[in-house]
């Protein structure tokens, strides 16, 4: 090859490494606010420890010296937390996300697809993108800290995020228990301490449902809220709170229309081949890290955790979305942890074939997961039925 061919054939592939490492953000601004009109999750902010311990009450606490929250104060939050989402993203894959091109195509699938970065964006509101946020500092931990050091770093990150919102517990949490069987497994860290802080982490869970409930009547805290904000404050919230189990099952059963069972089926019937290339990934890096293969299978099911959730949540595509998050964070923590060049190869190889641009252009054509379908079906559906 001659020195000007070179030259540009260097050119191109910097300028292709720079399009990667950008798409997830350039993939997300597009759904960004999509939810900006719900106001569900916001006014998870304006839940406080005034009236005593609640659970879902740490970050409203938080914003607590913010004695007025307008309308516009609220989605300047909203765009804070996505802020926090991609520079967290960006600062712990950092070696992957401006590595060689196949680490940033790598990296660029799996963050700008329908339930990654996009999925945060479009539902920017949602209490989700903090516990993410939680999530990969702690995934960051395990990169960059002596294990036991890192555990530590899981554990109070995982209790602040309970705090946070309880579904922690089965939306992010499965990955950050995932890594650290990962970690026993290479001999640096004890089962013993997996075990305890499981233990724990599941202490707190129960503790957190069992104190955290209402020390008022909902109706009044929901009145003495509203006097903090323009916004309209969504009652479902306060009622959520003070349901039992078997009210919230009986709510959400209600909720699960066939609309939205529809749209739901139809999102993961389309997002199949999405899904099979995460479970194919999965599968190739833990085979190749010495996984056996019922092991293998286990750890995917513990990744599946979020699916729990449905009968207490009517959101199924934000359950859905968050065992691809923990899929992905698996997978990105897998690559930076290999000890071995085949280990990598074995994530990166296909970025090479004709497969990676058409799956690249299928996942981003598809569009952000939203609650209950994703925003292809929903554009669709509004305009087989005429809705703008």
């Amino acid at each position: 090859m001659d020195p000007e061919s070179a030259r540009t054939r260097l050119a191109l592939e910097r300028l292709a490494g720079r399009s990667l490492t950008a798409l997830p953000v350039a993939a997300s601004l597009l759904w960004l606010g999509g939810t900006f009109h719900r106001t569900y999750g916001p006014t998870h902010y304006f839940l406080n420890y005034q009236h005593g311990f609640l659970k879902r009450a740490l970050l409203g606490e938080l914003l607590l010296p913010l004695h007025f929250i307008s309308l516009r104060a609220v989605l300047a939050i909203e765009l804070a937390i996505f802020a926090a989402v991609v520079g967290v993203t960006y600062i712990v894959f950092r070696r992957t996300l401006f590595g060689t091109l196949e680490e940033r195509a790598l990296a660029a699938f799996l963050l700008a697809a329908p339930a990654f970065l996009p999925h945060f964006a479009y539902l920017s509101g949602d209490l989700d993108s903090v516990l993410y946020v939680c999530a990969v500092l702690a995934v960051g931990a395990f990169l960059t800290m002596p294990a036991m050091v890192a555990v530590a770093c899981a554990i109070a990150l995982s209790i602040a995020a309970l705090l946070i919102h309880e579904a922690f517990a089965l939306l992010f949490y499965p990955v950050l228990l995932a890594i650290m069987i990962d970690v026993w497994r290479r001999h640096r860290l004890r089962i013993g301490v997996v075990v305890a802080q499981l233990a724990l982490i599941g202490i707190i869970f129960l503790a957190i449902l069992h104190f955290g409930k209402w020390s008022v009547l909902h109706p009044e805290y929901l009145a003495a809220a509203q006097q903090r904000t323009d916004m309209p404050l969504e009652g479902t919230v306060f009622l959520v709170l003070s349901n039992t189990l078997q009210q919230q099952l009986r709510f959400v059963a209600v909720l699960y229309t066939k609309q939205l069972i529809a749209g739901v089926l139809l999102s993961c019937l389309v997002s199949l081949p999405y899904f099979g290339i995460l479970l194919w990934l999965m599968q190739s890096a833990l085979a190749v890290r010495g996984y056996a293969k019922k092991t293998r299978w286990r750890l995917l099911l513990l990744l599946c955790a979020p699916l729990l959730l449905l009968p207490l949540g009517h959101d199924a595509m934000r359950w859905v979305s968050a065992i691809c998050v923990n899929l992905s964070l698996f997978l990105l923590y897998l690559y930076s942890t290999a000890p071995e060049p085949a280990e990598r190869r074995a994530l990166t190889a296909w970025t090479a074939t004709p497969l990676y641009p058409a799956m690249l252009g299928y996942t981003l054509a598809l569009g952000a997961y939203g609650i209950a379908s994703t925003r292809l079906i929903t554009n669709l559906g509004n305009l087989l039925s005429g809705h703008p």
